[in-house]
Formats: structure tokens, C-alpha cells, sequence
């Protein structure tokens, strides 16, 4: 059983077209070839405050796109999986366990594929109730219909804004599907129509003018949706057992791409495992599973051809599969008593070699189960509601059953140690709500962190064992900041020690605000961002988002700090600023002079350029290095737009721009030096407009395979034989297995392949050449240099 079926979490995901005013609904839209922003493969973590987001659908957007959205659900470690260019975007609505839609507005930034955050996390830090239907008159009525018959759910709109603080609003229809409701003068957009526990994406845009829709210019007296019937059944089960409350999720295969995908629909199964799919268009379609006991990406592929449904080419009546048995089942324990509402981290690998890491929920009684395949497996952490506490417990699953220090056993006892650290954190006397981040100390240095997060009185605790420790800092969540400390504790025989002395709690005072300040460009404040500052002796450093008023501020200690760079979302470029302040007595100083506040005046644009490939603009990201200056030379990156373009803030100087990373995975190393001189460009001392770069072909090429089977996963490491210094790159192994590089002629090695999940190297050192563009390996011409591992 392949690692999507056992670790992956499932997409949902869709780009909406362009319907402006047009009625339609989802399925009847071929999404491949419009213009979007696919960007690449990209996992986040989603909490609510100090909690995980699990199973929660979520709506997304980038920002300044209002009808580019994405649906997705969280699994069950609150994380979701996509795909997102770098930029900036936004988590626009969620819907909660009661089932009730909030808007959320929660902005986050993707940079390299990751959450540009200290902790690779998205934090929702507000949330507002969506808003409903209304008892007062009305200005939207409806009908909702599923075929010619009335149709009981709910629309999920988006109150478009100016400033982008969309509220999501819900109207719900009654049983025979009318609907109606007041809703302020405004423009809207449908995300899709709720149903029955499940989700289906229909997309439109409105207006509302007083008492009038309109539609297209078009004032309307009502709005009239239409569902496609329900056509197809399928039912999940394992052997002997229904799988109920499982999450389906059904989407589009748009081409070969794993995640060019256009999300439909999703569905619950019943009691009896049973579910039901809405009419489909002829196409390539699959399915995926979520289940607490379960997850499955794109478990069931099938095709859809004059209505009817074919499974590897067979017609099948319904969609019908089995998940497989349940083989872990445990009890979570603090003693004697029950520790309900957690999750087990539990990784390890399975018989057929397969490394696999699942999340593992206990119920509120504290018990817990799971489908595992026979492997060796460790439960390495337990995640509790306002904390994590790393343990160590192996076992084996063979033929299906738990063995546990050599023994057979029916339930695995899981017992968690005792909580050992209290604390609270709090602002002078002020109880403040956060996360706090704990390290051991050993004589080597620092080892293991830890989390936790307070409750609403600013307390928390932990479960330490005896050892030395440091508060390293933690994150507000009213200011949505980092913040650093450095205050050391001991537990002895289960006891908390400071400086010697014995404490029941620990009261963590966290800084001071100390810096304030403003972000600047052309003298307006710049709409958001990311900023790094560092310790002067650039030891530390610490990030900081900018918000959209280009405001900022920070709780620093008293030292020596320095502004290293801005990352200005819009431009998608980092831009060095080296400006060196002070923290003196909680009060801000720079020059020498006490300031209230920090204003960065950004520099102007002084390099532009595009990236293309065969005359067509092509999404990357580029690294420039400041060259012929010895002390702390300027390094700045950043990413093309959808249109190729690029552009970047450099102060006069030289440099070089060393690599480009593009999105399919490749990269190549022009070496390309440049001068800035007053502000303008130089190439080889003589001014320039721009820096234009075509992609070099795809010159060596090739699978990966371990006994047989493709690799899905891990990279390629190539470098040159050409020069005393061997240059050095690095090719993803792709989804089928293939890897791709574009190479210069010359003489290279491929070094090593790093595989999945270590990616611990695997040394080749297999010698190639590329002569006019083709592969010459041991004097011979070959299509592909394909490899096999052992």
C-alpha cells in the first residue's frame, strides 16, 4: 500500500473562473488552460488560537484575487495540503464544529512553498460569526432547487469589500427551497451551496442595490439556483464494517499534474458507509477519504462517459471501496484517569518499507484506534488541548495485531507522565493568552523543545522530566507577535527550581512593547509585509509581520539590533535595509537619539527583468548575492509574477545573480554579474534596462526506482567536473518518479539521490557528460539516465 493511502492528506481544492454575474454550476466548467496561480505543492498547519483546526473546511484566497478561491479541509492534524505560489493570501471563512461559517480574514504569506512564520503555521487569531438570515424585510429571495425539486441547504457567500475584510454571510432555504434575506448594499460572491453535512462548489457573483439583485447588470426580482440530481452512490467499508462520518471528497483530474485538480464536491457517509454524488460531466475524476481512523488521497480514480461511471475501464454501478482493518486500538491515560480530546503522533514503518506518519485522535474517554499495516512503529508525542509532551512508547503491528514488548496484546495502555511545570504568563500583572516555547539544556547545548498554551487566565503547564531547562519565548495571540526570553528552570524529583528555590508556579514576565514603528515606500506606508531584525552580532534573529497600515511592532529586550531585510508581499521580492537601532531601558534609541518610533523608507526599484521559457513567462525564484565586499555582503531573493516579471531594490554595488529555482522543480545557475551604479543598471559596464533570462532546456533526464518500484519522492544532486570548483545542484524526484536538470555541456557526476523521509544521502557518483544538449554516458548517447536503488 502506497504512502498517499497511508499518509497524505487530502485536497480540496478549485480555481474559480471568471463568472461574472453567470449562474452555473461547478461542474459544468472546464478549468485547464485558464490563467491562474497554481504555484506548487504547499502544507500548513491551521490553529485556532493555542488549538489544532482539525476537519474544519476553510476558504482561501490570495489576496487582490476575489475570484480565485480554494476550499479545503483540514485533516486531522489541522493541516491541509494545496497548491499556492509564493505570495500573499488570506483564510477568509471556516466553519466551526457547530457547524456554524465564520469570517476570519486571517492573512499568512507563502514564501518557497512554506508559511513565512516562525513555526510554519497559520494561527487564526479572530474569528466572527457568520451572519443569517434576517427577521426584518428582505432584499434576496430564491429558490434552491435540485433538479425540478425543491432543495433544502445553505448558500456560503463572501461580502466583497474594499479593504478585503469580507464577512461571510449564510442563507439558508427551507424544504422546499426557498430562501430569503436582508443583506447590506454591496457586492457578493457564492462559494458554494451547503447540503445535508456536505459541500458542493457553485460559483457566482451579485450585487445587491437597495431592494434589487442584480446579476450582470441585471436587476433580478429573484435568484433561482439549480443543483445537479443526485446520480451516483458508493459506500466505504472495511471488511465486515460500514465506514460512517467519513468525509468524501470528489474532484476533477484536469490533466497528469498531481495537483492540477478542480474540487466538485463533498460528501459524509451514512450510518450504512453510503454516499452521494451529484451528475458529473464526461471526464477523469477521483476520490479521496477522511476518516479518524483513516486517510486516503485520491483512493478511487474513475472516468465518467455519457453519464455512466468506469473504473480501470470497466463500468461499475456505483463506486463502491474497502478501507482497511482496524489493527490499533488503545487508552490514553494521566494515572488512573482518562486523557480524552488528544491526538498520538505515531510514526515508524511498515512492512513493505513505507515510511508512515499518522495522527491519531482519542476520543473524549480517552480511547483511541487506528488501520495501521503491519510495521514497527513509535508513538513519539501526544498532543493535548493546551499542550505537547514527547514519549516513547514501540510496538509492532503483525498479522494485524499489536505487539507490545514482545507480547501479543488486545489494547496498548499509553500512560503519560505527570504534569511537573506550572506557569503563567503574564505583563506586569496583566494575564496575557500565548504559547510558550520551553528547550532542555544539556552541557552540548540545546536539545527538545516543547510547547504549551494558556488558558484563558494566561496559565499553563507541562509535562517535564528532571533536567535543566530555558523559557526561549513564545507568541502572543491578541498581538500576534513573537517574543524572546531566556529564563532558565530546573526539575528535580518532579519539582520546579529557580536560582535553587522551590516554586509551586513560575510567573514568565514577557517584554515590554519597545519598538514601534513604520514602513515606508515613496513616503506612503507600504500595504503589509515580513520584516527580519537581528541581534547586532547577528546571533539571533527574529521576524516580525508588517501590517497593512505598514505598521509594526515588537517586544525586544534591551541590546543592539539591526533591520536586515523587508519582504514585501506584492513585489514578492526581500529587500536589504541595514539599519542599526538600540533597546535602552525598554525605550528605543538609533544614532544615538531616543526615538518613538522606527521609520524604514524602503529604496527604490532599481533591477527589473523577466523569466521565460520558449517566448512564454515562467514562475521561479531568483537568489542575488553581492559580490567584491568582504563584511556581511547583501543576499536578497524573490519570485517572478505569473507574467515572468521580477523586480528588486538593491542598493549600488555588484552582484551576482547565482541561481533560479523554477516551479517545476529545476533550476539552472546563469552567474549572471550586474552593477547598480546611482541607482541604474550596468551589464559589463554598460547601462541596461532590464535583465531578461530564458530557461535553458531540460537537458538530462531520468526515472528513479528502488527494487522495481518509482520513487515518488526525494531529490537528485548533481555537480559539474568542469572546474576546481564543482558547482552544485539539485533536481526534485517528481510524483512518477522522473527527475530533470538543465545542464550546460560539460562533464558532470550525479553525486547522490536523498530519499523520503530522512533523506539521509545515498552516494552514486556516477560520471556523465552532456554533449550538444545530449546525454553521453561511458562514450554512449542515451535517451534518459535512468537509476535503480537497491
Amino acid at each position: 500500500m502506497g504512502k498517499k493511502l497511508l499518509y497524505m492528506f487530502f485536497l480540496i481544492a478549485f480555481v474559480a473562473s471568471s463568472l461574472l454575474g453567470g449562474i452555473q454550476p461547478a461542474a459544468a466548467h472546464e478549468m485547464k488552460g485558464e490563467k491562474g496561480n497554481k504555484g506548487k505543492g504547499f502544507e500548513a498547519t491551521v490553529k485556532d488560537g493555542p488549538l489544532v483546526l482539525k476537519n474544519t473546511p476553510l476558504l482561501i484566497s490570495e489576496k487582490g484575487r476575489n475570484s480565485d478561491v480554494k476550499f479545503v479541509v483540514t485533516d486531522s492534524r489541522g493541516s491541509f495540503k494545496t497548491s499556492l505560489a509564493d505570495g500573499a493570501y488570506a483564510i477568509k471563512g471556516l466553519k466551526s464544529k457547530e457547524n456554524t461559517w465564520h469570517s476570519t480574514n486571517t492573512s499568512f504569506s507563502v514564501s518557497g512553498g512554506k508559511v513565512a512564520s516562525k513555526n510554519k503555521e497559520i494561527t487564526i487569531l479572530k474569528k466572527e460569526k457568520s451572519k443569517g438570515k434576517q427577521k426584518s424585510s428582505f432584499n434576496l429571495s430564491g429558490t434552491l432547487t435540485e433538479g425540478d425539486k425543491g432543495l433544502k441547504g445553505t448558500l456560503i457567500l463572501s461580502k466583497l469589500t474594499g479593504d478585503y475584510e469580507e464577512k461571510i454571510y449564510t442563507v439558508s432555504s427551507n424544504r422546499n427551497g426557498q430562501f430569503s434575506a436582508s443583506l447590506p448594499d454591496g457586492e457578493y460572491y457564492v462559494h458554494g451551496i451547503e447540503t445535508d453535512g456536505g459541500f458542493y462548489r457553485y460559483e457566482m457573483f451579485f450585487s445587491v442595490e437597495g431592494k434589487a439583485v442584480v446579476v450582470e447588470g441585471e436587476k433580478l426580482g429573484a435568484l433561482n439556483i439549480s443543483l445537479p440530481v443526485s446520480a451516483y452512490t458508493g459506500k466505504a467499508s472495511d471488511s465486515s464494517n460500514p465506514l460512517s462520518d467519513a468525509g468524501i471528497v470528489l474532484e476533477k483530474l484536469l490533466s497528469d499534474e498531481e495537483w492540477d485538480t478542480e474540487f466538485i464536491q463533498y460528501a459524509t457517509t451514512s450510518k450504512k458507509g453510503e454516499f452521494a454524488l451529484r451528475e458529473l460531466n464526461d471526464g477523469a475524476y477521483a476520490l479521496s477519504i477522511y476518516h479518524d481512523t483513516f486517510e486516503a488521497w485520491q483512493v478511487v480514480k474513475f472516468t465518467v462517459e455519457d453519464g455512466k461511471i468506469f473504473v480501470n475501464g470497466k463500468e461499475v454501478a456505483h463506486l463502491a471501496f474497502k478501507v482497511p482493518e482496524l489493527t490499533l486500538k488503545g487508552t490514553l491515560l494521566d494515572g488512573k484517569k482518562p486523557v480524552g480530546n488528544a491526538g498520538l503522533n505515531i510514526e515508524g514503518e511498515s512492512a513493505d518499507g513505507e515510511y508512515i506518519h499518522s495522527y491519531v485522535s482519542a476520543d473524549k474517554n480517552g480511547n483511541f484506534q487506528y488501520r495501521l499495516p503491519d510495521g514497527s512503529y513509535t508513538i513519539f508525542s501526544v498532543d493535548e488541548a493546551n499542550r505537547s509532551t514527547y514519549i516513547n512508547i514501540p510496538f509492532e503491528i503483525a498479522g494485524g495485531k499489536i505487539v507490545h514488548e514482545g507480547k501479543a496484546i488486545k489494547s496498548l495502555t499509553v500512560a503519560l507522565p505527570p504534569v511537573t511545570f506550572n506557569g503563567k504568563l503574564v505583563d506586569g500583572g496583566t494575564s496575557l493568552e500565548g504559547t510558550v516555547y520551553v528547550e532542555k539544556m544539556s552541557e552540548e547545548g540545546y536539545y527538545d523543545s516543547y510547547d504549551a498554551w494558556t488558558d484563558e487566565n494566561g496559565s499553563f503547564s507541562m509535562r517535564l522530566s528532571d533536567g535543566k531547562y530555558k523559557i526561549a519565548g513564545g507568541f502572543l495571540f491578541e498581538d500576534g507577535e513573537d517574543f524572546s526570553l531566556s529564563t532558565e528552570f530546573e526539575i528535580v524529583g518532579g519539582k520546579l527550581y529557580v536560582d535553587g528555590k522551590r516554586l509551586s508556579l513560575l510567573e514568565v514576565q514577557v517584554p515590554p512593547v519597545t519598538l514601534q514603528g513604520i514602513v515606508l515606500d515613496g513616503g506612503q506606508p507600504i500595504n503589509g509585509g515580513e520584516m527580519e531584525i537581528s541581534s547586532a552580532d547577528r546571533n539571533h534573529y527574529y521576524w516580525k509581520s508588517i501590517r497593512e497600515d505598514g505598521s509594526f511592532s515588537m517586544r525586544l529586550a534591551d541590546g543592539d539590533y539591526n533591520v536586515e531585510t523587508i519582504y514585501l508581499m506584492e513585489e514578492g521580492s526581500s529587500t536589504f535595509i541595514n539599519m542599526s537601532f538600540s533597546i535602552k531601558d525598554g525605550k528605543l534609541f538609533s544614532g544615538g537619539e531616543f526615538l518613538e518610533s522606527l521609520q524604514i523608507s524602503l529604496p527604490g526599484v532599481t533591477l527589473t527583468g523577466t523569466l521565460s521559457e520558449e517566448g512564454n513567462p515562467v514562475m521561479g525564484e531568483l537568489s542575488i548575492m553581492e559580490i567584491n565586499k568582504a563584511d556581511y555582503p547583501v543576499s536578497v531573493w524573490g519570485v517572478t509574477n505569473e507574467d515572468g516579471k521580477f523586480s528588486f531594490r538593491l542598493p549600488d554595488g555588484d552582484y551576482m545573480i547565482e541561481h533560479i529555482f523554477l516551479f517545476d522543480g529545476t533550476q539552472f545557475a546563469p552567474n549572471t554579474e550586474f552593477s547598480i551604479q546611482d541607482g541604474s543598471l550596468y551589464v559589463n559596464g554598460v547601462p541596461a534596462d532590464s535583465l531578461d533570462f530564458v530557461v535553458p532546456p531540460v537537458t538530462l533526464y531520468g526515472i528513479v526506482t528502488r527494487n522495481g518500484q518509482t520513487l515518488a519522492e526525494g531529490n537528485v544532486n548533481v555537480i559539474s567536473s568542469n572546474e576546481e570548483y564543482n558547482s552544485y545542484q539539485s533536481s526534485w524526484i517528481h510524483e512518477d518518479g522522473t527527475y530533470r536538470f538543465r545542464l550546460d555541456d560539460g562533464d558532470y557526476q550525479i553525486l547522490s539521490i536523498e530519499t523520503y523521509p530522512d533523506y539521509e544521502p545515498i552516494f552514486l557518483k556516477k560520471d556523465f557528460s552532456i554533449q550538444s544538449g545530449r546525454i553521453v554516458v561511458d562514450g554512449k548517447e542515451v535517451e534518459s539516465l535512468d537509476i535503480n536503488l537497491p
